[in-house]
């Protein structure tokens, strides 16, 4: 394993903010942590790159116990939420700069700063300020100076949430592309589950600093092993209807299983226009490629996916089925049930 993280605790006075995380990142694997914010996300990266130090627990880097390395001896490349570029240094010296603390001689930094900026396409802002170009840029430099001097491990914490809506789109494509150029392990940090769900090889997730799931986007997807996890991943979130309308106005192809408090439908899992269910339509958003439909069902309102052109109007009442493989039972203690 690249990086290896092993029963992890960290406390900020009486608050636990990790407790006892066990990961394992493959060397060139592309890992994210996902999780609400005050989950921990941007700690046990920090501790991960030496910033913060555990209260208890082992962080291994390339197979090596680094628990007593400064950040600097563990080699690891880090870009922070707000890029912490140096604003009176050109982004030639600011990709430079762990070169130059290293006693990298000032022309040879440089060179590999030019390189670098070339490979990822900013060679042409070298001699400009941190100021003087766009946040898509800003962000080049930032993953530039953690790459130019080539770490074991990259360490990204939030680094696309400064981005308008459509460069983020943009740049999430990119940094996969430069992930699986360079083959570098990363761990990325995200709050953003699409964002996790369209780079990652595999995903954790963090809540409140415990790790509830790890697994591969589609494994997390429709193998959530709890409720929160089920809940937290997919756009628009899952529905949660009560076991009294189960039967009485929900129709299932199959039996639910014995100990089952509740069930949960992924709203694309609604099909619209046929069915055994029948329910009335409270309103829908439209959003271009498809529109979210709100329905009311004994009171339980239900999210549906619209993605034929056609948009219910509120008030008028729709049939509609359910696709078997969009629903999971949960237990009392909002864990699923398989089988």
């Amino acid at each position: 394993m690249s990086v290896a993280i092993r029963s992890l605790n960290k406390r900020f006075g009486d608050l636990q903010v990790l407790k006892d995380v066990e990961l394992e990142v493959s060397k060139g694997e592309l890992f994210s942590v996902v999780g609400p914010s005050g989950s921990g996300k941007t700690t046990l990266l920090r501790v991960v790159a030496g910033l913060e130090t555990q209260d208890g627990g082992h962080v291994y880097i390339d197979g090596k116990l680094s628990d007593k390395l400064t950040p600097a001896k563990r080699n690891v490349g880090m870009v922070f939420q707000n890029y912490a570029l140096y604003p009176n240094k050109t982004v030639a010296e600011n990709i430079a700069s762990p070169l130059l603390a290293k006693g990298v001689a000032r022309s040879k930094a440089l060179d590999e700063a030019a390189e670098m900026a070339k490979r990822l396409g900013i060679e042409t802002a070298l001699d400009r300020k941190p100021g003087e170009i766009s946040g898509g840029q800003q962000q080049r430099v930032a993953l530039a100076r953690a790459l130019v001097k080539k770490p074991t491990a990259f360490l990204l914490d939030e680094p696309l949430s400064n981005l308008d809506a459509q460069l983020r789109f943009s740049a999430r494509k990119f940094v996969r592309e430069l992930q699986r150029d360079f083959g570098i392990t990363t761990i990325y940090v995200t709050h953003d589950q699409a964002e996790a769900l369209s780079i990652s090889d595999r995903i954790a997730i963090l809540d409140k600093g415990v790790i509830l799931q790890v697994g591969t986007p589609l494994e997390i997807y429709r193998e959530p092993a709890n409720e929160f996890v089920a809940n937290f991943i997919g756009y628009p979130p899952l529905n949660t209807v009560r076991m009294e309308i189960v039967g009485k106005s929900i129709h299932f192809r199959h039996v639910p299983p014995s100990g089952a408090k509740h069930v949960g439908i992924r709203p694309e899992a609604i099909v619209l226009g046929s069915g055994p269910n029948r329910a009335k339509v409270i309103s829908s958003e439209f959003s271009g490629r498809e529109s979210i439909v709100y329905l009311d069902m004994e009171g339980e309102e239900l999210r549906a996916l619209s993605r034929n052109g056609k948009i219910p109007r509120g008030g008028e009442t729709i049939d509609f089925s359910i696709a078997e493989e969009g629903v999971m039972w949960f237990d009392a203690k909002g864990m699923r049930l398989v089988g």
